[in-house]
């Protein structure tokens, strides 16, 4: 059966190199060189980069800790003093077993305690819970602070509990997902969760954490990859098609 492929990625990926313009500043537009492949003369294939097309460059997402100033709901939180914060930590964390301490060093890593704080992946708040765990701890307001806490150490107890006690484990499910953990068969071999990781537990034990946090290797369910089939084309008249068949 034949199936036509529709990118050709290596040779556009060289020639995306020869013809990518500068970056636009976020909300900018700018002229952008379209490639296209197609039969020319005698046969012959022609790449072009002859069509212009004018895009514009979306704005910025959010970064970490940053507050989404269009959210109102987020700005018109209001930041409550030290003691208060220390207060709710403690209660939340007595709450579910667990050391306040660890629960400070997380809401340092995930939030540096900015209660309005919105990630790029849209994690909320001062322990960043996403919306979709938000809606499972039925945290109905993310950034107020009390309600937050509460959420995130419930969940961080239910990472403890899946994972046996093992706050490696647990912390790397917090951040990267119980499913992706489990994936792994450890932690999963993602730059930003490794430093993660390392990062809360060197805020929590300090010069007693481990320096090397234990990475796994391939996915235990990696699905076996096809090798796939060289691709090639021809033309007839105008049409240009493209097979993988032999």
């Amino acid at each position: 059966m034949i199936r036509p492929i529709f990118a050709l990625s290596g040779l556009l990926g060289l020639l995306g190199l020869l013809v990518t313009p500068p970056p636009a500043q976020a909300g900018e537009a700018r002229a952008e060189r379209v490639i296209e492949v197609r039969p020319g003369q005698s046969g012959r294939l022609e790449v072009t980069n002859e069509g212009t097309r004018f895009v514009r460059r979306p704005k910025a997402a959010p970064r970490v800790g940053q507050v989404v100033h269009a959210d109102r709901e987020a700005r018109d939180v209001p930041r409550l003093p030290p003691r208060e914060l220390t207060e709710l930590i403690h209660s939340a964390a007595s709450d579910n077993d667990l050391d306040p301490a660890l629960v400070e060093s997380v809401i340092q890593a995930e939030s540096a305690w900015n209660v309005r704080a919105v990630s790029r992946r849209g994690a909320l708040g001062l322990m960043q819970i996403m919306p979709a765990t938000a809606r499972d701890l039925s945290l109905e307001q993310p950034f107020d602070a009390a309600q937050n806490i509460r959420a995130g150490t419930e969940y961080l107890r239910r990472m403890l509990d899946q994972f046996d006690g093992d706050v490696v484990l647990a912390l790397a499910a917090y951040n990267a997902g119980p499913t992706t953990v489990v994936t792994y068969g450890g932690v999963p071999p993602y730059r930003q969760t490794v430093s993660y990781v390392r990062r809360v537990l060197r805020l929590w034990r300090g010069d007693a954490a481990p320096e090397v946090v234990p990475v796994a290797g391939p996915p235990r369910s990696a699905p076996s990859r096809d090798p796939g089939r060289p691709v090639r084309w021809t033309t007839s008249g105008e049409r240009l098609h493209l097979t993988n068949v032999q």
